[in-house]
C-alpha cells in the first residue's frame, strides 16, 4: 500500500479530493480520481479504506473524532445523534432502541450503562433466541422444583442484572402474553419467578431493542 495514499483540501468553498499517484488509486462515487471536488453524501476509497462524506452539523462543531465510550468511537455526527441520551443515561427510565440490523444498537446501550454510573452488571439477551416454552423462566427466574428439570434456583436476567442494566434486543419476538408479563414487571418493579407465592423488588434499567418500527406492529 502506499504511505501517502491522497490528500483532502479545501479551496474557496470546495473541499477537493487528490490522490497522491498511489498504488491502488482513489476513487470517488466508484470512479478513479485524479483530482475531484467532493461533497456530502460522497463515497471515497482509498485502497481497503473507505469513507461517507457528511455535512457537520452546527452543533457538532470544534468536536474531534474520539472514543465517546469504551469501545465506541465517532466524530461530530455520532456525538450530536446520542448527546440526547447522555442527558437521560443517569436516569432509571426504561429506553426503547430502534434500527436496522448492523447500525450499532447493542454498542450503544453498553454506552448507555457506562454513562449511567450504574455499578450492577450489563447484561444482553437475544430475544429472538429464547425458547418460548422457556422465555419466561430465562426472564423472571424459576424456583426449585417448578417444573420437571428445575432442579435450583435460577434468578432470571431481570434480578441478574441488579443494580446494573438488561438490554432485551429484539424485544418484538417475545410472545404478547410474555410481553405484558414484562410490561408489570417493569411498571411494578418486581417479579414473580416460576413456583414462588411472591413477588421479588428488582432493580435494574431496561433498555429495549428492535429492527422494525414498534409503533406499527402495535
Amino acid at each position: 500500500s502506499s504511505r501517502r495514499h491522497a490528500r483532502v483540501t479545501f479551496h474557496g468553498h470546495l473541499w477537493r479530493c487528490e490522490d497522491l499517484e498511489s498504488r491502488n488509486g482513489t476513487y470517488v462515487n466508484g470512479r478513479r480520481i485524479g483530482r475531484a471536488p467532493i461533497g456530502p453524501g460522497d463515497v471515497l476509497r482509498c485502497g481497503g479504506w473507505v469513507a461517507l462524506v457528511l455535512r457537520r452539523p452546527v452543533e457538532g462543531r470544534g468536536l474531534r473524532f474520539g472514543e465517546l465510550a469504551p469501545g465506541l468511537f465517532g466524530g461530530a455526527t455520532l456525538q450530536v445523534a446520542l448527546a440526547p441520551l447522555r442527558k437521560v443515561a443517569a436516569a432509571p427510565l426504561p429506553l426503547v432502541l430502534q434500527g436496522e440490523t448492523g447500525t450499532g444498537k447493542e454498542r450503544v446501550a453498553r454506552a448507555l450503562h457506562d454513562w449511567s454510573g450504574r455499578r450492577g452488571p450489563y447484561l444482553a439477551v437475544n430475544c429472538a433466541a429464547l425458547p418460548e416454552a422457556l422465555a419466561e423462566a430465562e426472564l423472571f427466574g424459576v424456583e426449585r422444583g417448578a417444573f420437571t428439570g428445575a432442579a435450583r434456583n435460577r434468578p432470571g436476567y431481570l434480578r441478574a442484572a441488579r443494580g446494573g442494566t438488561l438490554l432485551l434486543d429484539e424485544i418484538c419476538d417475545l410472545s404478547p402474553a410474555l410481553q405484558s408479563k414484562l410490561l408489570r414487571a417493569i411498571d411494578q418493579r418486581e417479579v414473580t419467578p416460576l413456583g414462588a407465592s411472591h413477588p421479588l423488588p428488582i432493580d435494574v434499567r431496561i433498555v429495549a431493542a428492535a429492527q422494525r418500527p414498534l409503533e406499527t406492529m402495535v
